[in-house]
């Protein structure tokens, strides 16, 4: 009787409690990343992928020997003009330079071709041509570790290194700086030739070590944009890069098209 009892009261617990608790679901996938998201509309490359000749980004680590940085961009942009900037050029809208083709972003191996896209602080909005929008974190884009040439690591010039001498040197850069590189070699096996730091987030861009007043104007320009933007301090009208574009023929300065003579 007990036995009886002790059955139909667990039948009627499992019953009210609507059965027995279901396994628990495999944890979601993780959604994929700004990237691979832009990579879904591209297609490959047509032909082998060059070497890299440039790279730009945060630095995530370096050391005496080499440095590593997210890298924001591919081979290239085709087919972008600028339509509006913050006066810095580093938060602008590209649209199509020709309105019948569209713009091309390049990556190695990979092209993607897009009708609009724009910086933000966080990173890159692309407009694909079929209309979505891809949010391209700045946390989405590859580390991506280069060896130092031993011309940089000396402070000779790289036969490659365009320009006159380095901007910085490697033991001047901190993590967290942004830069740009300039890079040789082959594929896969492209060293750092040359940086310049563009950003040292919540201080300020050193001035070349190497040959400062060559850099002087270039730096105080990275510095300025830094200060409007951490702390929205007016640039310069000297830097900003609106003005330039609407001052490229002052009135006074306009070149004079003589009138035709009359027959």
């Amino acid at each position: 009787m007990i036995r009886t009892l002790t059955a139909v009261a667990l039948a009627t617990g499992v019953a009210l409690g609507g059965g027995a608790p279901a396994p628990a679901d495999d944890p979601p996938a993780p959604a994929p990343n700004g990237l691979d998201r832009l990579r879904a509309f591209g297609r490959p490359t047509p032909g082998p992928t060059s070497s890299l000749y440039g790279a730009a980004g945060p630095v995530t680590a370096v050391d005496g020997q080499s440095i590593t940085v997210r890298d924001w961009f591919g081979g290239g942009v085709e087919n972008a003009k600028e339509e509006d900037d913050s006066g810095t050029g580093r938060f602008g809208r590209w649209v199509r330079r020709d309105p019948t083709k569209p713009i091309v972003l390049s990556y190695p191996g990979w092209e993607v071709d897009c009708h609009t896209y724009r910086h933000t602080p966080e990173g890159m909005v692309v407009t694909v041509v079929t209309g979505q929008e891809v949010v391209l974190r700045n946390a989405d884009q590859p580390a991506r570790r280069f060896a130092a040439a031993p011309e940089l690591l000396q402070g000779t010039r790289h036969p490659a290194l365009p320009g006159r001498k380095h901007c910085h040197l490697l033991p001047e850069v901190r993590v967290g700086d942004v830069v740009s590189l300039n890079l040789a070699g082959p594929l896969g096996k492209e060293e750092c030739i040359g940086v310049a730091i563009r950003r040292r987030p919540g201080g300020r861009v050193p001035h070349s070590t190497v040959d400062p007043e060559f850099f002087r104007d270039g730096i105080d320009r990275f510095n300025a944009y830094q200060a409007h933007e951490e702390r929205g301090t007016p640039i310069p009208d000297r830097f900003r890069r609106d003005l330039r574009r609407l001052r490229a023929f002052p009135p006074d300065e306009a070149p004079v098209v003589p009138l035709p003579k009359r027959p």
